[in-house]
């Protein structure tokens, strides 16, 4: 299957839907869409066994930037290099879905940070799935962009201007 970026939205504007693997995908694997209010998302396989959660950090697994992972300290990470956030349903290992890659959403803390406002957000280090921040204008390697709130403390996720393209 090849990447397309028509940028408009799936046949009901849903990016919560994941698809097993048996499923198989219900777009072509790549293709990016772009709602009106200016979120963009890309429709990717979920690669590796670390178990998915709301708004994990995930990373591409692959060149083609059709596979991603959120599992930073082995599995098929190509390191640090940010592709975006869960935003909808919870995805299965090798299963379909949408991460988002543009524009204000949430994105998984790992619990062991203080993030304010306007601190650059990247990939954490050793947890799985998440991200971490430095100080405010700060370009890091596998910048996810920027914090837009404080992070909560108690959900351990931070509200986030998500710039991945």
């Amino acid at each position: 299957m090849s990447n397309t970026s028509n940028l408009v939205l799936p046949d009901d504007g849903d990016f919560s839907r994941v698809r097993t693997s048996a499923q198989g995908p219900e777009y072509a694997v790549g293709t990016m869409r772009e709602t009106i209010a200016g979120k963009r998302y890309r429709y990717v396989k979920f690669l590796d066994a670390v178990t998915y959660v709301q708004y994990h950090v995930v990373t591409w697994a692959n060149a083609a930037c059709t596979s991603v992972t959120n599992d930073i300290s082995g599995g098929s990470s190509l390191g640090a290099a940010v592709a975006g956030t869960v935003q909808g349903n919870v995805p299965a290992q090798n299963g379909f879905g949408w991460i988002q890659t543009w524009g204000p959403g949430t994105a998984k803390t790992s619990g062991a940070d203080d993030i304010a406002f306007g601190e650059s957000l990247f990939v954490h280090g050793s947890t799985d799935g998440t991200c971490d921040g430095a100080s405010a204008a700060t370009y890091v390697t596998g910048n996810l962009g920027y914090a837009l709130t404080v992070d909560d403390n108690d959900a351990n996720t931070v509200t986030a201007m998500i710039q991945v393209w």
